[in-house]
């Protein structure tokens, strides 16, 4: 064998190994593919040109009730409410002759399957397309979404139950509560009682402003789920002093020292919503800061147009793998020696982010240096108004 062929030969044998190597990588890829397929919750169809199932996987199999033997050959049209096939197959045309290589179907209106017993369910899908010998061939991967959605109609139901309960709960309790505290504040001005008495005027008291406070909450939660409200310039030194004197029992009783600054920028709310989670964040202040407690408010201007608004305490603070949770409905501050909930904080992250802004807290949960609970507003023009 001559030189040449001999190089001739072992090119040839190269490029049969190398054909080889691809045939072994497509194969593995494919297998790879498949195996990706078969486990997927998901179902994954594909179709031709003319909209006839070409890949039907084990997720499909599972949502829709047909095998995919079944389904292989057949339109997509088996797949949906008779009602809504055409719109389908117009969405499917259209997106063959967009730019797009991939798309959410249902942007605009609800994706419905139908299952081989004919029974609707809500879907959530995707379509993609791929041209494969000048032939497209269209992919979706489709959700089945029934437990979300029946969940979803459950949380709104409860929502609702939930603000009817609060409505009623508040509107029930307010006047006869006024009423006590109407008469026990007139006992305490003027009846002399002995001090054993007293003491128990005071915790009457006492007691039935912590309750108003309640159901102020609770009147305040109800609203902000619902209502949709004008924001406004608000005067924030007017609210802030409207709280102080709110609490003015609070502040009496707990010795407590409240600093705040004179200059307060000017930012867009709703008056009663904010005075609430003022009032939410004192109070905690007020109640988990040292002793006495000392308890500074200030302002902050941000970038991005907003003003951070803020309440520093001097109490033991709030562990860091905890600080996460505050704001969650019925999370205790302390777990040691807390001894409310922190319902109000759930309340007010749902204010402040009802009108566009944000809370937090920051705090080393070291003993002495405290922590700063503090929301976001969007900045307005200098031009309080109640």
């Amino acid at each position: 064998m001559s030189r040449e062929d001999k190089v001739k030969s072992r090119s040839t044998v190269v490029s049969i190994l190398a054909k080889d190597k691809e045939i072994t990588a497509l194969r593995t890829s494919q297998a790879h593919l498949a195996a990706i397929l078969e486990i997927a919750h998901e179902a994954i169809i594909s179709i031709d040109e003319h909209q006839r199932i070409t890949l039907f996987n084990r997720g499909a199999e599972k949502i829709f009730g047909y095998t995919a033997a079944e389904a292989t050959g057949q339109p997509l049209n088996i797949l949906l409410p008779k009602r809504l096939s055409e719109r389908h197959q117009n969405h499917v045309a259209h997106f063959s002759h967009s730019s797009d290589g991939a798309r959410l179907m249902g942007e605009r209106q609800e994706i419905i399957g139908r299952r081989k017993n004919g029974e609707e369910f809500p879907a959530e899908a995707s379509i993609s397309k791929h041209n494969v010998n000048e032939t497209f061939i269209f992919t979706v991967v489709l959700r089945d979404i029934t437990e979300r959605r029946k969940a979803e109609t459950e949380r709104e139901k409860l929502i609702g139950e939930l603000n009817t309960f609060g409505h009623t709960v508040s509107h029930n309790l307010k006047a006869p509560l006024q009423l006590i505290l109407g008469y026990a504040t007139l006992l305490d001005v003027q009846a002399k009682l002995p001090d054993s008495l007293q003491t128990y005027l005071h915790a009457i008291l006492q007691n039935g402003r912590k309750m108003q406070n309640m159901i102020e909450e609770l009147q305040v939660l109800a609203g902000v789920r619902k209502a949709d409200v004008a924001l406004k310039p608000l005067n924030m030194g007017r609210i802030v002093a409207e709280v102080q004197h709110r609490l003015t029992y609070m502040i009496a009783e707990h010795h407590a020292h409240i600093e705040t600054t004179v200059d307060w920028p000017v930012a867009l709310g709703h008056g009663p919503w904010v005075e609430e989670v003022w009032a939410n964040y004192i109070i905690n202040g007020i109640k988990y800061g040292g002793q006495p407690p000392r308890i500074r408010l200030g302002a902050t201007d941000t970038c991005g147009g907003m003003v951070r608004f803020w309440v520093r305490d001097n109490g033991d603070g709030v562990a860091p793998d905890f600080q996460d949770q505050l704001f969650q409905p019925f999370a205790r501050l302390n777990q040691v020696s807390a001894e409310g909930y922190g319902l109000g904080l759930s309340i007010v992250r749902q204010i402040v982010e009802k009108l566009g802004g944000e809370v937090s807290v920051e705090s080393k949960g070291t003993p002495g240096q405290g922590s700063i609970f503090s929301f976001t507003l969007k900045r307005a023009a200098p031009n309080p108004d109640d």
